[in-house]
């Protein structure tokens, strides 16, 4: 990737938590539905990118394919793929070009962040809001909800998940019948709290810097053998924070 050429080509907007906020917000005011869809596989079904020297995808042969040892042949892929930096930004320009065709235009300085105003075949308003392949729907009705998802499920490949359960790793929890609604993240607290009883790291004392700023850390102050225990203990507890 160059500078100037494709640098940028990476980028891809995802929301701020505050969208989220704001859509159960908009339906708690307005007992609106708020629902969820997930595009899976996510970065398959998305184009390639029509600017800088990205847009196309050369690999070597696959295992066990006819040209797997030929070192003089690559092959181009259609779309783009997992691993690749710049599949999450083709994927947003995808479903952001599907949006755009649908009538649908940006809230604000949200990219990822889309309304549809009421008229023509729907007759209330939407929103919608994409986090990679994660799909927060807001509107009136089941009716126009309903042929929304249809609509989009039949364009992307992806899964109903029908009423929002969990946002960003915050549950979701809305009373319709009290009108009201709130995030919470006792889910996460308590991964958490069995990460730190795992590693024995429950009574550790609470500091605002974990470690000392003023230490610089270079290549050469590593050794040229990993110690698998720690490679191994590191893995794990940055896998169980992030799991879930």
């Amino acid at each position: 990737m160059e500078k100037g050429v494709d640098f940028d080509d990476s980028f891809s907007p995802t929301p701020d938590l505050a969208v989220g906020r704001f859509m159960l917000s908009q339906a708690v005011a307005n007992d609106y539905e708020l629902h969820a869809c997930d595009v899976e596989p996510a970065f398959l079904q998305a184009d390639k990118l029509p600017e800088g020297v990205n847009g196309r995808y050369f690999i070597q042969p696959p295992v066990r394919s006819p040209d797997a040892n030929n070192r003089d042949v690559v092959y181009e892929v259609c779309r783009p793929l997992y691993g690749n930096p710049s599949s999450p930004r083709a994927l947003h320009k995808t479903l952001d070009a599907y949006f755009m065709s649908e009538g649908f235009e940006h809230v604000g300085f949200e990219e990822s962040v889309w309304v549809r105003p009421k008229g023509g075949k729907y007759e209330e308003d939407i929103y919608v809001s994409t986090h990679v392949d994660d799909c927060l729907i807001c509107c009136k009705s089941t009716t126009t909800m309903s042929k929304f998802k249809q609509e989009l499920l039949t364009r992307f490949q992806g899964t109903d998940e029908g009423e929002v359960k969990e946002y960003l790793g915050c549950e979701v929890i809305r009373d319709r019948a009290a009108g009201t609604g709130k995030m919470v993240q006792a889910g996460y607290a308590e991964r958490v709290l069995r990460v730190l009883h795992s590693f024995r790291m429950w009574d550790c004392n609470p500091v605002l810097t974990p470690m000392d700023p003023n230490v610089r850390l270079t290549k050469r102050d590593s050794s040229e053998v990993v110690d698998p225990h720690l490679h191994r203990r590191m893995r794990s507890i940055v896998g169980c924070l992030s799991s879930g």
